[in-house]
């Protein structure tokens, strides 16, 4: 065998199957052996071995085990271009320490020497395309960053070749001041892995904003956040008549946009009444008072007393339309509790009442 040992020490030496070593030949002809073809063939096969298990330096074959270089280094290797190559020191030095910017006034076409290269696009003298490679030539991994620098209404067109696509679209706008897009290639396609557009123009709306403990934020438009400033104590927060926007209110002057109360009814035992309301709508929510005329059971001329619903169906019905109250007085006497000691008493109806 002309190698011996382990690896990754082995060491070669030469053989014609009897001797061995760098004096074969010597050691046969100190011992009067003549030239036999045995030998021969033994020892050039055993060097024909040895070559095989080299490596050609023209890439003619390959090695066949992980290689020790001994700390040694490989210098002087190409640019990488398959994910399977090794890179050079420069290389990864250049991936590690961030890409370069490149200002844009124009249209451009990005080659593959742009890799992670961040385009700042100033729109100011009109809308203009920067258009992609193919995604093949790119490569898989191949990456972009494009940033509009301008105030203007011109927007950035990011443009995949030919048929090919990004994020199943053919092309991505870039469209208000500051807004980025980070396009990565996947070497036959294009993908949107990060952008701030959206997120630009909320934290615009957000900018000129002074906010202090108890504002309110809410939405004017899908990306657009204004302030509603803080209420004063006991305010209720409602929504307003358009229903476009909430709104602080006094409860004293009601959280309904519309209200209506009508003048004192007298009430008659088994009687009807229409009371027209003017709101143009179904209420949604009717209270009943009875209003004291005649000072009795602890209560004093012009005290009101109010109903719960339950209370109310016992003595009055009222069906509300968009338009009036209709009500139906019971013919039955109606129950209060009297204030002084909280009994319950039956009135006879000459007590009368708002709704």
């Amino acid at each position: 065998m002309p190698w011996s040992g382990s690896s990754p020490n082995q060491t070669f030496s030469r053989t014609d199957g009897t001797r061995t070593g760098s004096t074969t030949w010597a050691q046969a002809d100190a011992a009067d052996i003549g030239i036999l073809s045995a030998d021969h063939d033994t020892h050039d096969q055993d060097l024909a071995a040895a070559i095989s298990a080299t490596l050609k330096k023209d890439g003619g074959n390959k090695a066949t085990a992980n290689i020790n270089w001994g700390g040694f280094k490989i210098v002087s290797l190409g640019t990488p271009t398959a994910d399977t190559d090794a890179a050079t020191k420069a290389y990864a030095d250049g991936k590690a320490a961030g890409a370069a910017t490149s200002a844009k006034t124009a249209g451009y076409t990005v080659t593959a020497s742009n890799d992670r290269v961040l385009f700042l696009c100033d729109t100011t003298g009109g809308a203009f395309t920067l258009a992609l490679p193919a995604a093949a030539s790119a490569g898989n991994g191949f990456e972009i960053a494009v940033k509009k620098t301008d105030s203007s209404a011109n927007a950035i067109t990011i443009d995949a070749d030919g048929s090919e696509t990004i994020d199943g679209a053919g092309t991505v706008a870039v469209s208000s001041r500051y807004d980025i897009a980070a396009i990565r290639c996947d070497g036959s396609g294009w993908h949107v892995v990060a952008g701030t557009s959206a997120l630009q123009a909320t934290l615009a709306s957000l900018a000129g904003l002074s906010l202090v403990q108890g504002d309110i934020l809410y939405a004017t438009a899908a990306d657009t956040l204004v302030k509603l400033a803080k209420g004063t104590a006991a305010q209720a927060l409602v929504m307003n008549e358009g229903a476009t926007a909430p709104e602080w209110v006094d409860p004293s002057s009601g959280v309904f946009s519309e209200s209506f109360e009508s003048a004192e009814q007298t009430i008659t035992l088994g009687g009807a009444l229409t009371i027209a309301h003017g709101l143009a709508s179904v209420p949604t929510m009717i209270n009943t008072f009875l209003v004291c005329k005649t000072a009795e059971h602890g209560y004093s001329i012009g005290d009101e007393i109010s109903f719960a619903p339950d209370e109310i169906r016992r003595w009055i019905s009222i069906i509300p339309d968009s338009t009036n109250l209709v009500c139906r007085y019971g013919n039955i006497i109606a129950n209060i509790i009297r204030a002084t000691d909280g009994a319950s008493v039956s009135e006879q109806p000459h007590l009368s009442g708002p709704c």
